[in-house]
């Protein structure tokens, strides 16, 4: 027996002409969303180095900033004094240094030069080998000293918790004399102070500069802000602070003004310091141009809008810093 169902609940399929209606409007709900997606993407893309921009150029700015403000304590009693003629009264096993723009570092006479707590190079590292020219990429060079707030050790005695490194360089700071020495000759007599009070401190040197990190992306190295620093063994070590530094400057105060380093002729008279920190994204954006002209105290810079150079992303970041230690 053959049943017929009625007309009106026969099953149809969908025309030639729904089908494609529908599949129309699926494309571009796919597209539409597609491209809500991208958008997205794009945004937090650019949130991200935003904030990594903003991120590394306030770091490097306060460790800048700290450095600077440092340099120059050498003595929990006061400015280094000096004898007569005008020389430290400092001494010790090791003892000071000459000052010399020069960085040796073979031994550990560049962390010694404590008779000059504060020193630059404007756009060159010439003369100063304690930057391998391989090394230096490009601006200013700023070198700081200070000692360490933390003390190691009171009236010769090991603070609790605290422990001397052999190599290291340690300042015994007294009234009325003070001490340099390695940590393995903290107890020689060359390094006693006859005043009951005294305080031990590590020493610190930093040169900062703009080097290479020696990373790529995208086939185009990344920079950043380095420095040389006294390692456990009392010499120079190179390391890495902050990616993406493109360019660092520094002006001098003296007298009221702001010189270069070229025109600074006493150190110790330098009482604030200008810092210019431009910072880039890591990697290029090729549909970014950047036209900015960034003014950086004697340096002005507008990237080249026909090479690579003007697809990153940039932000600039200055700052006055007092030295509290001046003289």
């Amino acid at each position: 027996m053959v049943v017929f169902a009625p007309r009106g609940l026969r099953s149809r399929g969908l025309s030639l002409v729904e089908l494609m209606v529908a599949s129309a409007l699926g494309l571009m709900l796919i597209t539409l969303m597609m491209q809500v997606l991208l958008s997205a993407k794009q945004s937090l893309g650019l949130s991200e180095t935003v904030t990594r921009l903003s991120a590394s150029g306030l770091f490097g700015l306060e460790l800048l900033s700290d450095d600077v403000q440092r340099s120059g304590y050498l003595s929990i009693y006061g400015p280094l004094r000096k004898n007569h003629l005008g020389k430290l009264t400092v001494s010790g096993s090791l003892g000071p240094a000459e000052n010399t723009p020069l960085c040796v570092s073979s031994d550990t006479t560049w962390g010694r030069m404590v008779d000059q707590p504060l020193f630059g190079l404007n756009d060159t590292r010439a003369g100063y080998d304690c930057i391998p020219k391989r090394d230096y990429l490009r601006g200013d060079i700023l070198l700081t000293r200070y000692l360490s707030s933390q003390s190691v050790g009171r009236n010769g005695l090991v603070n609790p918790g605290q422990r001397y490194d052999n190599a290291r360089i340690y300042f015994r700071a007294g009234i009325s004399e003070s001490k340099i020495f390695s940590g393995r000759d903290r107890g020689d007599i060359k390094n006693q102070i006859l005043s009951s009070l005294s305080s031990d401190h590590a020493l610190r040197s930093h040169a900062y500069y703009v080097s290479n990190s020696g990373r790529e992306c995208q086939g185009l190295a990344i920079p950043g802000l380095f420095r040389e620093t006294l390692s456990s063994s009392g010499r120079p070590r190179r390391e890495e602070l902050v990616s993406g530094v493109e360019n660092i400057q520094f002006q001098y105060q003296v007298a009221g003004q702001y010189f270069n380093a070229d025109d600074v002729s006493v150190w110790r008279d330098v009482k604030a310091v200008k810092v210019w920190l431009l910072v880039r994204a890591e990697c290029p954006e090729p549909a970014f141009i950047d036209r900015q002209t960034y003014i950086l105290g004697d340096l002005s810079y507008t990237p080249n809008i026909t090479l690579k150079e003007s697809h990153y992303r940039r932000r600039l970041y200055q700052g006055v810093v007092p030295i509290r230690n001046a003289r």
